[in-house]
């Protein structure tokens, strides 16, 4: 109660734990009672956690990556669809579903309160509460069209979800921020209830991102097209995948000689590399890409940039930006040469694939004035500008396959480059974000300040 002023619309904490757990049949007090339901089930088995059944372990799994693990047992426990918890998109789906009930409860909360004409309230903490009321209406109305993209049969479904989550994410802290961002701060009669739905949200975004890793883009993508027409000559596409990276390599071991040789000197592997090195060879073992990543930034010189997450992630966005610009150099000249014949299809296709980087490359060289990453509302811009730029050599393979009759392809093998450096991006600038959480983003704008690692 110390940082902040007496508030006109005093919430019990009784109540903030039953808005919260409104729906999770859950009103629990300690964060130990809250994975009761998970561990009763455990005790039964006589053995921990260690013996629980497969729908147990599977929630108590996935929780477990979440950094909620007890908000998220208690949500999908306290479900009673037992249907759903024996897979992914299941619990994914009831913990969607908690995020909708609790945001509703909320937003009911706020109009009875704007509603309430028996108690005086200061005319910034009402313009703020509409704000808020505002921000959680289109959430929950996005989050609940955002359901039937669950199936995840393609990229776009992945990322639109996405995005719906991440506008849910960051409507509580909007909606904070409504209260703090004036000239006088506004008294907040939200204050305490709105986290729940962040960390409800929150722990939607890491399940989802888990099950994207278990169905990856190459697979979703070998099931969704046929076999295409036009093929490119291996070292041709090495050539132009690295070709910012100055590494023309053909194996995935030859990509991580840099960082290996600096192990070499130290005599012990990778167990004595220097922090630079080091950190590097942390982050990259995160992103699924490990040695498109090391060679990315090992290849880079500006060895400044690579003691810090943003200064790594920097030079992966400035590698995935510099590749996309040599695919769209290189489909502008195909559409230049007039000395080659080109089926009208093929010729449309490439326009588009054109068009696509175009817009990929441009919002990603904006996104790196957002690399400051400030606030929630920033590292949301962020993430979106990487989407698109993942989502661009995607959607070119797309346009020469989802034609009657698909037209010969020739940037098949090329565009998969860029689709994994974007990726490198979005998981570093996950763990970035992790490093750098919406609490003590939200402390250090309260104070003025805010400092990368």
């Amino acid at each position: 109660m110390a940082d902040r002023p007496a508030l006109m619309a005093k919430v019990e904490v009784s109540f903030a734990l039953i808005l919260c757990f409104l729906s999770l049949c859950s009103l629990a007090s300690s964060p130990a009672s809250l994975a009761a339901p998970l561990k009763d089930a455990a005790k039964k088995d006589g053995d921990g956690f260690e013996t629980l059944g497969k729908k147990a372990g599977l929630v108590r799994h996935l929780c477990n990556e979440t950094g909620h693990y007890n908000l998220c047992v208690a949500a999908v426990e306290a479900d009673p669809r037992s249907n759903l918890k024996s897979h992914r998109k299941g619990i994914l789906h009831i913990v969607m579903d908690k995020t909708i009930s609790n945001a509703t409860a909320i937003l009911e909360y706020i109009d009875r309160l704007l509603a309430d004409n028996t108690t005086k309230m200061e005319n910034t903490t009402r313009d703020s509460l509409e704000g808020c009321s505002s921000g959680y209406d289109v959430s929950i109305y996005e989050l609940k069209n955002a359901l039937s993209l669950l199936e995840l049969k393609n990229v776009s479904q992945y990322s639109d979800l996405s995005s719906a989550l991440g506008s849910m994410f960051g409507t509580p802290f909007d909606c904070d921020q409504d209260f703090i961002q004036r000239r006088i701060p506004a008294p907040n009669p939200l204050t305490g209830i709105n986290n729940c739905i962040e960390d409800l949200a929150e722990t939607c975004l890491v399940i989802l991102d888990v099950i994207y890793r278990k169905h990856p883009k190459k697979a979703i993508r070998v099931a969704d097209r046929p076999v295409l027409m036009a093929k490119v000559e291996v070292s041709f596409a090495l050539i132009l995948c690295f070709l910012s990276l100055s590494l023309l390599v053909s194996s995935p071991a030859a990509l991580a000689a840099p960082l290996k040789d600096v192990a070499k000197k130290d005599g012990d592997g990778f167990e004595t590399l220097g922090k630079k090195a080091g950190l590097v060879r942390h982050l990259c073992n995160e992103t699924g890409h490990y040695n498109l990543c090391v060679a990315a930034v090992e290849a880079d010189p500006r060895s400044n940039l690579k003691s810090h997450r943003k200064g790594i992630l920097r030079i992966v966005m400035d590698k995935t930006i510099s590749n996309a610009t040599a695919i769209l150099e290189y489909i502008d000249r195909l559409l230049a040469d007039n000395t080659t014949k080109m089926e009208n299809t093929t010729r449309d296709s490439l326009e588009g694939c054109s068009s696509g980087y175009d817009d990929g490359i441009y919002d990603l060289r904006h996104a790196l004035s957002l690399l400051e990453l400030k606030n929630v509302s920033q590292f949301s811009e962020m993430s979106s500008m990487l989407n698109s730029m993942f989502d661009s050599p995607f959607d070119c393979d797309q346009d020469f396959i989802q034609r009657s009759i698909p037209a010969p392809n020739p940037l098949t093998g090329i565009n998969n480059c860029v689709q994994d450096l974007a990726e490198t991006c979005m998981a570093i600038l996950n763990i970035v974000f992790r490093k750098h959480p919406k609490k003590a983003i939200r402390a250090r704008l309260m104070i003025g300040i805010i400092t990368d690692e």
